[in-house]
């Protein structure tokens, strides 16, 4: 907008262009000018209104982006610990299946290779624990149950195991 004095010592605005500076005087007395009118009135109102929706949609908008980074965050880090967890879990199968059918475990009885696998299972249930808790904390706190101390564990895998076996063996 350029400014060109009209004589009056109020500048014209003849091209968009140009940079018009006006005073806060000049603003107010445009503003009174404006407001006199009904239609003045209605015309501030929808600008302020229209400039209000712009804002809030530029702001959801930036606030929508943030969002999204921060849910590819922690899916990336939540995904990074599952991982971890699994790898754990793979080590903990493959040493506990290595150690039962190793030639140096003969020695052992049949209770202490099972008290093994009891212990190792528990391990992995509380690795599932601990990635369902990841994933969903709520869930995981409703899903908690008291941990089975090392004698109810052997007691449940004997019955389940001599259970297990055809009536006719026994």
């Amino acid at each position: 907008m350029s400014s060109e004095n009209r004589g009056d010592g109020f500048p014209t605005m003849t091209d968009e262009d140009t940079l018009v500076t006006f005073s806060n005087a000049d603003y107010d007395a445009i503003e009174a000018a404006v407001l006199e009118t009904a239609r003045g009135r209605w015309f501030l109102r929808e600008y302020a209104k229209r400039n209000r929706n712009a804002d809030t949609q530029t702001v959801l908008a930036a606030v929508n982006e943030l969002k999204e980074a921060v849910i590819e965050d922690q899916t990336a880090r939540t995904m990074s610990l599952i991982k971890a967890d699994l790898q754990d879990m793979v080590s903990a199968v493959q040493q506990t299946r290595h150690e039962i059918v190793s030639p140096d475990i003969e020695h052992q009885t049949a209770e202490e290779r099972i008290r093994r696998m009891v212990q190792t299972l528990r391990y992995l249930e509380g690795r599932i624990h601990a990635m369902i808790a990841i994933c969903d904390p709520e869930l995981s706190r409703a899903e908690e149950e008291e941990p089975l101390s090392d004698a109810q564990g052997l007691a449940e895998a004997k019955t389940a195991y001599s259970s297990a076996r055809p009536h006719f063996l026994m």
